[in-house]
């Protein structure tokens, strides 16, 4: 007898006969999914999105210098548009200007924070990455709201704003910088003025003209009175000094012929008798030789005392052979000496003239030590000169260079203050949006009923697999060792049946319930609301503020 073995079902057919078995268990988490898209895709908040571009090019200042350029403070913080735009602060001033929001201004301080950042987070800034080459860069705003109207307003407010603030900054800096410059000048023209006050007080002090150049200026400078007179001064005592000397040999020159020379002769006449004539006139001739002798020496000299003692031993001797004359009789008479008067005059007159080279000796030191003093202040009277000179020379070039500072910040804020000044440029006005843009109903349908599918498939495999039982035929030939030739199926009693049908019954029954329940609301919210009860109005709107 030839043995019959049951075939198992194909992977397919096996799939088909569980999708088959429990399509209620799939088709109900699909249904539900499906009902709670369609309810979310009608209750959620439609979001508008507005959209505005702006061209911020680069102004240019030349300075009179091609090779410096100054580039406006806007374009170098072009990176920073996307934190200035979305700055809290400048979301807080627009919403603050626009009156129409009541919602608004009816929460709590916490709660207009919390609604403040919900509208920093809506809004989107995009801009191109800008090379250096490029002059202007583009600047991308948007804005999502439920109210196309408030989108419209927020946007164009909060783009003004920013726009007006951050063209008021570059003009309140340029013009802060100005009247720093101004402040400077003035502080530099101030010490100027004092350095200049106290140059005319030094040169007024010294006795410096002030039409002679400054010692570091580069003009032909005659010289000071004071070293002109010093130089005069020092010229004459060096030549006093010569004549004082000369003098001084001279004195002595005439103080040692004087000394030889006698003050007066003596003249003899002899008359008849003993007169030792010849003894006599030896002894003169030897006086006068000793005399001459004694001129050749200094007082202080051993030879001149002898010479002297010699000289008057000679004398007393002539005396003695005067009195002795016995025949005849000798006269003697003492008569002045002519050259000694005259070399006595020329003596005198030299010491008087030796006497005023002395004194005008003394005054001409006196008056060079004097103008040595004053010659060595005025050394540092000079060195402040130059000092100040330079000194004021160099702040005058400082204000120089301000003032063309000055001129040019002038210039820059005539530009900028001027239509040419504003470095913006709309290229995309705002429009009010006529339809949502977010979020799509149809995506959202799609997306509930992929999760329908998937949860209501996954739901079937997994309670269909997880038991551990013989599914069908082919399952009971794979493990028995006889044919089998079929299965029979589940017996059902009738009571069995009927609780079976009963709890299907339930669930379907409260699951449309359920089901209708959120469409009925759904529909009756967008349609005729006096349906429903303030509650579920309130309760729906708390849902809608989640997503807003």
């Amino acid at each position: 007898m030839a043995m019959i073995q049951v075939e198992a079902p194909g992977q397919l057919q096996e799939f088909l006969d569980v999708l088959g078995r429990r399509r209620w268990q799939v088709l109900l988490p699909l249904a539900f999914f499906m009902t709670l898209g369609v309810c979310f895709a009608t209750l959620v908040p439609r979001k508008y999105i507005v959209t505005t571009q702006v061209e911020l090019r680069e102004n240019r200042f030349d300075a009179g210098d091609r090779t410096k350029v100054i580039a406006s403070t806007t374009l170098r913080e072009a990176d920073n548009a996307p934190y200035q735009i979305k700055a809290l602060a400048r979301i807080r001033n627009v919403v603050d200007q626009l009156k129409g929001w009541t919602d608004y201004t009816a929460l709590s301080p916490q709660d207009q924070h919390a609604y403040l950042l919900s509208l920093q987070d809506d809004i989107e800034v995009t801009m191109p990455r800008r090379l250096k080459s490029q002059g202007s860069t583009f600047v991308t705003i948007s804005f999502r709201h439920t109210e196309p109207v408030r989108a419209f307003e927020f946007l164009r407010d909060l783009r003004t704003a920013w726009i007006e603030q951050e063209v008021e900054r570059d003009r309140n800096r340029l013009a802060a910088e100005f009247q720093g410059l101004m402040r400077e000048k003035d502080q530099l023209q101030k010490e100027i003025a004092a350095q200049e006050r106290d140059f005319s007080q030094l040169r007024s002090n010294y006795n410096i003209s002030p039409t002679q150049p400054s010692p570091s200026a580069n003009q032909v400078r005659s010289e000071d009175p004071l070293f002109a007179r010093l130089n005069d001064h020092e010229t004459e005592l060096i030549t006093a000094r010569i004549e004082e000397g000369t003098l001084s040999a001279s004195l002595e020159g005439l103080r040692s012929e004087l000394d030889g020379v006698p003050e007066s002769l003596l003249e003899r006449s002899v008359q008849a008798g003993d007169d030792h004539a010849e003894e006599l006139s030896t002894l003169a001739g030897q006086i006068a030789n000793k005399r001459a002798e004694l001129q050749r020496y200094g007082r202080q000299h051993s030879r001149h005392q002898s010479l002297n003692v010699e000289i008057v031993e000679l004398e007393e001797r002539v005396d003695g052979l005067n009195e002795s004359v016995s025949q005849g009789e000798v006269l003697e008479q003492w008569l002045p000496n002519p050259a000694h008067a005259a070399l006595k005059n020329q003596l005198r007159a030299t010491q008087i003239q030796h006497a005023g080279v002395i004194g005008r000796v003394r005054l001409l030191e006196d008056a060079v030590a004097i103008e040595l003093e004053e010659a060595e202040e005025r050394q540092d009277v000079y060195r402040q000169v130059r000092e100040k000179t330079a000194g004021i020379a160099r702040l005058v070039s400082v204000l120089d260079e301000l003032e063309g500072r000055l001129q040019y910040k002038k210039q820059v804020m005539d530009i900028m203050n001027g239509p040419t000044g504003n470095p913006f440029q709309i290229t995309q006005e705002v429009v009010v949006p006529k339809e949502a843009t977010e979020p799509d109903p149809w995506l959202i349908i799609a997306i509930s009923l992929v999760l329908g599918l998937a949860l209501g498939l996954g739901g079937a495999m997994l309670s269909e697999y997880s038991r551990n039982c013989f599914r069908g035929a082919g399952d009971i030939s794979g493990v028995m060792i006889v044919p089998v030739l079929g299965v029979v199926n589940h017996i059902r009693t009738r009571g069995a049946q009927r609780r079976l049908h009963l709890r299907r019954a339930l669930v379907g029954t409260s699951s449309a319930v359920v089901m209708g329940s959120f469409l009925f609301v759904t529909w009756a919210w967008g349609w005729n609301q006096e349906l429903l009860s303030t509650r579920v109005l309130d309760s729906i709107e708390g849902f809608r503020d989640l997503f807003r």
